[in-house]
């Protein structure tokens, strides 16, 4: 341990890991590829430079950078078409960054590392926010004019970009789980040939594949497998209780940035008024807009019940979760991720649901 911090008193000023020369977070810095240069109020950007992390000129534009995430199956493709209607957007799948922060967060963990110490630690940071942009503009040849450019991950909310906006959808964990099991079952993820659920989850696969409207007859048998829905529920309760928790820091500024909180629900009773609401949050003009109507996979539901059970752009209802969870299912997914589902408001505060709750 002695020894790393030798290293820092040799190559920063003063002995201390930050070094009292090292630039302040106020101070008027622009970040290039080849380095660093003072900024002046007024002037043009060059070509490549960052007046911010979540801001880079390119081909003469200066774009901005957004992210949308979200619990897998809750809607993210479909939020991705309707903010694709806006012609200053460009947002074209999934980047899946949290894999390449996974090994920055490993390369500065332990104080014994040389990267847990500045300036290793700001020059990884600032180059890991570098191929983030990066990656991001080489889908601009599919919209040369857009301003504001979108990673579409489902993943949890976490800061990839200091100060870049997040929109995070959010959607009922039961509908989720129908959503989520259709899904592993259509493309026979390894997920399903796990213990202890592999045998019950290998037979549903198999009636799925000899029969797509197999459970359209069948409801019932969907979520028949304890164990799966067990695991879905946990999962989305875990996932649900992270998001909020690092929105709250976002909110008290712990986090430099802004969320913004979508509802899949909400986004099925008005998608007008919603994406109008994520266009203003990015902060554009919602007039620009091309009507919803101008791509099928931007309707709720996707243009209706055109999608069938096997298809990826499975028509996604609200409150489908009615129609495949039988009264054991209601009992399993609510041991497990009954808390998360009454805190987010899609269950009363009550110790039994009935009906339709």
């Amino acid at each position: 341990m002695a020894s790393v911090r030798a290293i820092f008193k040799r190559l920063t000023p003063g002995g201390d890991p930050a070094g009292p020369d090292a630039p302040r977070a106020d101070a008027a810095v622009i970040h290039t590829p080849s380095g660093s240069i003072e900024s002046k109020p007024g002037a043009p950007l060059a070509e490549g430079t960052c007046r911010d992390a979540w801001h880079q000129v390119h081909q003469g534009i200066d774009r901005s950078f957004f992210f949308l995430c979200g619990h897998p199956r809750s809607g993210t493709h479909w939020m991705q078409s309707l903010l694709n209607l806006h012609p200053r957007i460009n947002i074209q799948g999934e980047y899946h960054f949290e894999m390449l922060y996974g090994g920055l967060w490993q390369f500065e963990k332990h104080d014994w590392q040389l990267g847990h110490y500045d300036p290793m630690r700001e020059v990884a940071r600032r180059n890991m926010q570098r191929l983030v942009r990066e990656c991001m503009l080489t889908t601009v040849s599919l919209r040369p004019g857009a301003t504001v450019l979108g990673d579409m991950t489902p993943r949890e909310v976490f800061q990839m970009l200091p100060g870049a906006p997040t929109i995070h959808l959010i959607r009922d964990g039961r509908d989720v789980a129908v959503s989520w099991t259709f899904h592993q079952l259509r493309i026979d993820n390894e997920l399903i040939t796990r213990e202890p659920w592999k045998a019950d989850m290998a037979s549903l696969r198999e009636q799925l594949k000899s029969d797509p409207r197999h459970f359209e007859r069948h409801p019932d048998q969907l979520l028949s497998c304890e164990p799966w829905v067990r695991h879905i529920a946990r999962v989305w309760a875990t996932r649900a209780r992270r998001d909020e928790f690092a929105k709250a820091k976002y909110a008290r500024a712990e986090l430099d940035g802004k969320v913004l909180e979508v509802r899949y629900e909400s986004l099925h009773d008005d998608p007008d008024a919603e994406r109008s609401r994520m266009y203003a949050f990015l902060g554009l003009d919602p007039s620009e807009a091309a009507p919803i109507e101008a791509n099928p996979l931007a309707k709720p539901g996707f243009d209706g019940n055109a999608q069938g059970p096997t298809s990826f752009y499975r028509s996604g209802k609200r409150g489908d979760w009615e129609t495949y969870f039988t009264p054991d299912a209601r009992r399993w997914f609510k041991e497990e991720a009954g808390e998360m589902l009454v805190k987010l408001g899609y269950a009363p505060d009550s110790s039994e649901w009935g009906g339709g709750q």
